[in-house]
């Protein structure tokens, strides 16, 4: 690995904080959540979110964000934000609004997209970085998708050989979901950071996770913090 890499991940519920999920908007309001979920101020929790980041000491080299509105006025707001701190986005380019997964990267860091990876590909960001690391973040569909985790399965057995990231949102809540997580794992050899850290729970009920293929051995940090912007925690993971 060329350089020393710290990874963030935050799934940030559109910005919604604790209390509010767009999915429940389109669960009442149908076709017109939208309108009703763009009269929310959520001021406080994006600027919440870019403040967390900005205090950091030691500043991420790619920040994973899962849940990200990303053509709503929140999301364009904090992208300027974040350019303003030295990131540039790299996510696929919706023309509507769907809720994604995106990468925050350091300007001057140089990344391959690795793109086609799965077929409701907005779920999912890959790059590879320095020739063999390759960081994936996810956040698997809540309702069990065999398709998805068929891909999931095929992208981790092309990349095995490399130093292998995996992070984000696996949804484990969901036991069809639970039981192929660890079934990749069982396969692949891929390491539960926080449990090799002799930590005995997993880190969130709903199931972030941060996972690092067998090449990377040892030599990798964790952190954990909660904080009042999002209904899941930050993971911090440093490869050493």
């Amino acid at each position: 690995m060329c350089y020393k890499m710290k990874i963030m991940n935050l799934n940030i519920n559109d910005f919604g904080g604790i209390a509010n999920h767009r999915e429940e908007y389109k669960k009442i309001y149908n076709d017109k959540y939208l309108v009703e979920w763009d009269k929310l101020d959520k001021s406080h929790n994006v600027d919440g979110i870019f403040q967390y980041i900005e205090d950091l000491t030691s500043k991420p080299d790619i920040i994973v964000l899962q849940e990200f509105d990303i053509n709503s006025k929140e999301a364009k707001y904090f992208k300027g934000k974040m350019e303003g701190l030295g990131y540039k986005l790299a996510s696929e380019n919706p023309s509507k609004r769907p809720s994604m997964t995106v990468f925050f990267i350091a300007k001057g860091i140089a990344y391959e997209h690795i793109k086609h990876i799965h077929e409701r590909n907005l779920r999912a960001y890959a790059v590879k970085l320095c020739n063999d690391l390759v960081v994936y973040g996810t956040h698997v569909p809540p309702k069990y998708d065999e398709v998805f985790w068929n891909e999931l399965d095929c992208f981790v057995e092309t990349y095995r050989n490399h130093k292998l990231v995996l992070i984000g949102d696996f949804n484990t809540i969901n036991v069809c979901n639970k039981s192929r997580l660890e079934a990749l794992l069982n396969k692949t050899g891929l390491i539960d950071v926080w449990l090799k850290k002799g930590n005995n729970n997993p880190i969130s009920v709903p199931g972030d996770y941060a996972f690092v293929s067998e090449t990377i051995k040892t030599d990798v940090e964790i952190e954990i913090s909660h904080i009042k912007f999002s209904d899941h925690p930050v993971i911090m993971l440093t490869l050493l």
